[in-house]
């Protein structure tokens, strides 16, 4: 069979046409795809793992909620909040003095203690009671201080009977009211010595003592020992005081008075 030359061009055309279409329609798929491809790529955000993220040593610029900018320090710690420790409750101890009252000296330990907002139990001897010591007895206790018996005459009651103890007691408080309008709740005997049967019958808290200064035994003030008794009794009180003790000492010397001081 013979195509003629009319048939070969409309074959020819009818070839390149499709060619053609072939051609367009795979550049139209490439172009479909390579667009797709651009806009995965424009909405793709990368995640950062906060782990492996690191702060920048110098600071940085932000902006404010105004759009403003400003700088902010990289933290150099964790915690920034300063937490302040609590402060420690003080120590307490109860001071108390005998064998006053003593005048002068008694105004000097009032006054001392005043500087602190202290006060102290003044255990005192009812045949010292007088005018003078009976108003600086008056100034401690305008001051917070607390007046407690000590005897009359500093005799030791276990040398005498169950009336003569009771009777002292009593003398001893009506001289303290004579001068002092107070209600004497305390006592102690002098020595600290005291029966269980004179315990049991006294009207008063008998009040005794932990800490013993024994300030009475260095009262020198010569020149060579002074500053050793001051020290010394320092040194009986404060290398053993603690929490709760009951401190002995007496308002009638100046070494007893310049030691309380330190």
């Amino acid at each position: 069979m013979k195509i003629s030359k009319t048939d070969s061009k409309v074959m020819l055309t009818t070839l390149l046409s499709l060619a053609l279409m072939l051609i367009a329609l795979s550049l139209l798929t490439t172009a479909i795809l390579f667009a797709a491809n651009c806009a995965e790529k424009a909405s793709y955000t990368p995640i950062t793992d906060p782990q492996t993220t690191k702060t920048p040593e110098n600071p940085s610029t932000t902006l404010d909620n105004d759009q403003n900018p400003t700088t902010t320090s990289p933290s150099t710690t964790e915690d920034q909040s300063v937490v302040t420790p609590p402060t420690p409750p003080r120590k307490k101890v109860a001071v108390t003095f005998d064998d006053g009252p003593n005048g002068n000296m008694t105004y000097k330990f009032v006054d001392k203690l005043k500087e602190y907002g202290a006060a102290a139990t003044f255990f005192v001897v009812g045949n010292r009671m007088g005018q003078n010591n009976g108003a600086a007895l008056e100034y401690a206790l305008e001051n917070g201080c607390e007046v407690g018996i000590h005897s009359y005459t500093h005799s030791y009651y276990n040398k005498m009977t169950m009336d003569e103890y009771l009777d002292d007691l009593a003398k001893t408080e009506a001289a303290i009211k004579k001068y002092v309008d107070t209600d004497v709740r305390l006592m102690r005997p002098p020595g600290g010595i005291l029966s269980s049967a004179q315990r049991d019958a006294c009207p008063y808290t008998a009040v005794f003592w932990s800490v013993d200064s024994n300030d009475w035994q260095y009262t020198s003030r010569s020149e060579e020992k002074c500053e050793k008794n001051i020290q010394t009794i320092v040194d009986n009180v404060m290398s053993v005081v603690k929490e709760g003790d009951i401190v002995l000492m007496h308002e009638l010397y100046e070494n007893s008075y310049e030691a309380f001081c330190i």
